[in-house]
């Protein structure tokens, strides 16, 4: 019986007596566990096995030891391999789609020309690990040890590298542009020609003024002008609306002194902004009380030189639809706010009709 089919069969017995699969030939495999659960290979011995060229999904590696095994030129697809010990092994030139190595090892692993997609390592153990110019943008890498690691050249824009260990790595020209680096370690670490964003002033605090000076600075560029901060207060001007698709729009004037506060916030790459309206209006009051206002944010829908249309986010945190409003500002060539609209579409609308 040869090694693969030593596997196999032991996948489909679903034996609980532990498997020793040291040194296996497993070259070529295909495994696919997506059917009938039949996917969980926890707590076995792979050490200094042979996986080349195999192509594995849907499979759990949890717990599994695979110290000085060969990857090359493998893929995984939807792999866990969480609490397992990779140390030393070879995984260049294969691919990891959607995988996870959460409380894994993995020193000295030989990562040359591995493809890294959509993959997370939580509180894991890169120490040492060699990381040259790949592109880890939007990576979690979160209270991992990276002590000593390279990435020098590497991609790591909107990563999230929060509470993890980078003394003396190499980081020398990364991309660090809206990088989470929150309680980052970075005692001795390379930080030379570093890209940052000028708007990024979390991770300029946190690298200091030295390396500050050694940093890549790129422009902040937001929508027409740096940015829409701005208090409105009129009761002329201001319009606000109650819309549906099966009635005419209908337009109130105020009769009271209506204030908008418009905030904007930067959030590592995205920006936000934060409306604030402040009234007698009993009509403006009644549109208040349908919407959290003051807990959505909204973003640009559309924008011109003379015209930005925000509108809040569609969906709450549990996927739930909420009422879309927003709201028009208009411009004067100067860039000074000459009318605000605010925007209410009824509950009972259905958001697709806005697309």
């Amino acid at each position: 019986m040869t090694d693969i089919e030593k596997l196999k069969e032991y996948l489909i017995t679903d034996s609980v007596s532990k498997l020793d699969m040291s040194g296996a030939d497993l070259k070529g495999l295909k495994l696919c566990g997506e059917k009938s659960g039949s996917g969980r290979l926890e707590n076995i011995n792979f050490e200094n096995s042979n996986f080349e060229s195999a192509d594995i999904s849907f499979t759990i590696f949890n717990g599994s030891k695979f110290k000085g095994a060969k990857f090359s030129k493998s893929k995984f697809f939807c792999c866990h391999f969480d609490d397992a010990n990779l140390d030393s092994a070879n995984l260049s030139n294969s691919e990891f789609f959607a995988c996870s190595f959460t409380h894994a090892t993995l020193v000295s692993c030989n990562l040359t020309e591995t493809s890294l997609i959509s993959t997370s390592f939580i509180d894991a153990n890169l120490e040492g690990v060699v990381l040259i110019g790949f592109d880890l943008s939007g990576f979690e890498i979160i209270r991992s040890n990276l002590k000593r690691a390279n990435l020098e050249g590497a991609n790591l824009y909107s990563a999230d590298l929060s509470n993890s260990d980078l003394s003396f790595a190499n980081l020398r020209n990364a991309n660090l542009i809206y990088t989470n680096l929150s309680s980052t370690i970075l005692h001795g670490a390379d930080l030379t020609g570093i890209k940052i964003c000028e708007s990024d002033t979390e991770i300029a605090n946190i690298i200091g003024k030295e390396n500050l000076k050694k940093a890549d600075i790129t422009p902040y560029s937001p929508p027409i002008h740096r940015s829409i901060n701005f208090v409105f207060e009129s009761k002329d001007c201001i319009e606000y609306m109650s819309s549906c698709p099966f009635c005419e729009m209908n337009t109130y004037h105020s009769n009271y002194v209506t204030t908008i506060k418009v905030e904007t916030k930067v959030h590592r790459d995205s920006i936000l902004y934060c409306l604030s309206i402040d009234t007698l209006n009993e009509h403006i009051l009644s549109l208040k009380n349908k919407v959290n206002i003051t807990d959505r944010p909204l973003f640009i829908h559309k924008e011109s030189e003379t015209e930005i249309e925000l509108r809040s986010l569609e969906n709450d945190e549990c996927g739930y639809t909420l009422p879309v409003y927003g709201l028009i500002i208009y411009l004067s060539e100067e860039k000074e706010v000459t009318k605000c609209v605010f925007r209410l579409i009824d509950l009972d609308m259905d958001i697709e009709y806005l697309k």
